[in-house]
């Protein structure tokens, strides 16, 4: 495993995390939670860690990896993110997009 899939694997976790916490602000909307959106969701995120947790689960053996400000990024980005409303899109999206060519 390279350190780039390792870099890819925590994106993805990062990008799940921001829709478990999407999910979770729609908690409160009968007619979107009735059906199995969140569901999906849970299993799909169960699948990864059934499929993967091994995987996932060595990062924390890894010295240069420090897993728990690793998650703590996570959790907090994933949040911020998630709860971003639509119409901050294109706003966020510009800082997103300056930092980044900012840093190239």
């Amino acid at each position: 495993m390279t350190d780039e899939d390792k870099l890819k694997v925590i994106n993805l976790l990062m990008l799940l995390q921001i829709c478990v916490y999407a999910a979770d602000e729609t908690t409160t909307i009968s007619w979107f939670n009735k059906q199995k959106t969140k569901n999906v969701l849970n299993t799909f995120l169960d699948i990864i860690i059934k499929e993967h947790g091994h995987v996932i689960k060595s990062f924390w053996d890894i010295p240069e990896m420090d897993m728990v400000e690793i998650t703590k990024v996570l959790s907090n980005f994933g949040k911020a993110a998630g709860s971003l409303e639509y119409y901050d899109l294109v706003e966020v999206t510009k800082l997103i997009n300056d930092y980044k060519n900012q840093k190239s």
